[in-house]
């Protein structure tokens, strides 16, 4: 076994009293921003902060990305405190909802997780009643300070309870939740930080193959349908057009279609059709 001296491997062993402090709060404020009940203040901060000094970081963004030489001159947005506490919060975010933006074929693995996740989980809501001012409550101590327990999906059903639609895995539409997932959380953040950061054009690809790849996968499971409704599929199979004329409204079909030509989907994945329940 090798031992490693903890000096070595403080990432903040070097920092003063004053920097330290600095640096927890910023870790704290980042995680707690990463709560879905943020998510959409953080895609209007976004808005009115492009409004405000968007072109002048999209061009800094855009020079760092292409290691240009000479001397770079940081836009004085990013100077202010409160302006990169901002940017580091929603980057974190943004990395927690990161799955659409992978390879299709790393992105399904992640949404079966994410999913499994949902079906078997159990909420404890903690009480500010049973924590003793002096208390330190830790992942290990947590459930003594529980008021109360919320059985989600599979637990729901166990204990002969209506299972919330979100949780249950027998009526579960991975391919529609997923679509979902992508067209009104997802995109609506990663098109903002796109008008950022020209840098991340790379996951332009990703985003319009998992969204079709979905919708081809919902259009597949419908026609197999005898009764399927009709409109209901020309419908679907309109959705991969207007969701990439989302992406050249917000940062031009210029841009678009270099990124798909600079990043093309080699392989397409193959064709998974969840059995009907």
């Amino acid at each position: 076994m090798t031992h490693v001296c903890p000096q070595l491997v403080n990432v903040f062993g070097a920092l003063n009293d004053h920097q330290w402090r600095d640096a927890r709060k910023y870790i704290i404020s980042m995680i707690l921003n990463t709560d879905m009940t943020n998510h959409f203040e953080n895609v209007s901060h976004l808005q009115v902060f492009y409004e405000l000094a968007g072109e002048e970081i999209r061009d800094y963004w855009a020079t760092v990305h292409k290691r240009e030489g000479g001397i770079l001159i940081q836009p004085k947005p990013l100077e202010e405190k409160d302006k990169r506490l901002m940017l580091l919060e929603i980057v974190l975010h943004a990395a927690d909802i990161s799955n659409p933006i992978k390879p299709f074929d790393v992105y399904e693995q992640w949404a079966d997780r994410v999913m499994e996740e949902f079906f078997t989980q159990v909420c404890w809501v903690l009480s500010s009643i049973k924590i003793p001012p002096t208390a330190q409550v830790t992942h290990h101590n947590a459930r003594a300070f529980c008021s109360c327990r919320f059985p989600k999906g599979d637990k729901e059903r166990e204990e002969g309870l209506d299972v919330a639609a979100m949780y249950d895995r027998n009526l579960a539409d991975k391919p529609s939740a997923q679509v979902g997932f992508i067209e009104f959380i997802v995109v609506p953040l990663y098109l903002e930080l796109l008008r950022f950061a020209p840098g991340l054009d790379g996951i332009i690809p990703h985003m319009l193959n998992n969204h079709e790849t979905y919708c081809n996968q919902m259009i597949a499971a419908k026609e197999s349908d005898p009764d399927a409704d009709k409109e209901a599929i020309a419908k679907l199979k309109d959705k991969p057009s207007a969701f990439r004329k989302r992406f050249e409204g917000k940062l031009g079909e210029h841009r678009v279609q270099t990124a798909m030509d600079q990043n093309p989907i080699v392989k397409k994945p193959s064709m998974k059709v969840s059995p009907p329940h």
